[in-house]
């Protein structure tokens, strides 16, 4: 798991210096099969996401489900990861945490907005959406043995479609206050 999360972060290295090297070009030819990465700062997570959430993809890292948007785009996308590997510690994160997620050579910033708890039959928390969000999920609770009852399920709303380089974004991204005004919700 953790081998080939690393040969995809140095894959996503090399895709990120052949895109900003070579300009325009190289970056449309690789856009087929272009990487995405995930940081949360404020839980010192960063990660490839993998296409797909079968159990095979999700060892290897937070998997995209297939037919929901792509991260950036208008729409719901939706991300999952286990519990007890990437998605260990989304349950601390707080209303107003930054989620930086770079792909084709884009920065997006999403700002963590809602939390819910549903049960692991509940599908409209993937269900496709006007605006712009990236939704996380992950089994709940945390700790628990066997399959677990809950589903942990994370909303966050684009705030930013960045033009900076990524450095830049996930710096500022790290950096910023949370509102006072978003209230956590969690739903049984």
């Amino acid at each position: 798991m953790l081998s080939e999360q690393r040969h995809l972060q140095t894959l996503w290295q090399l895709q990120q210096i052949r895109n900003h090297g070579a300009g325009k070009r190289s970056a449309l030819a690789l856009q087929d099969r272009s990487l995405t990465r995930i940081s949360i700062p404020s839980i010192h997570l960063t990660a490839v996401i993998v296409e797909g959430t079968d159990p095979s993809a999700l060892m290897i890292g937070p998997g995209h489900l297939s037919g929901t948007a792509q991260p950036g785009e208008t729409g719901n996308s939706v991300v999952s990861a286990h519990r007890d590997t990437f998605f260990r510690n989304i349950a601390s994160l707080s209303p107003g945490d930054s989620i930086v997620v770079e792909r084709d050579g884009r920065t997006f910033i999403y700002e963590v907005a809602e939390f819910k708890i549903v049960k692991p039959t509940d599908v409209s928390v993937a269900a496709n959406t006007g605006d712009n969000r990236l939704t996380l999920v992950t089994c709940d609770p945390a700790i628990y043995f066997g399959p677990a009852p809950q589903r942990l399920v994370v909303i966050s709303k684009l705030v930013s479609p960045a033009t900076a380089p990524p450095s830049v974004e996930v710096a500022k991204a790290a950096g910023k206050r949370r509102p006072s005004h978003i209230r956590e919700k969690r739903a049984d």
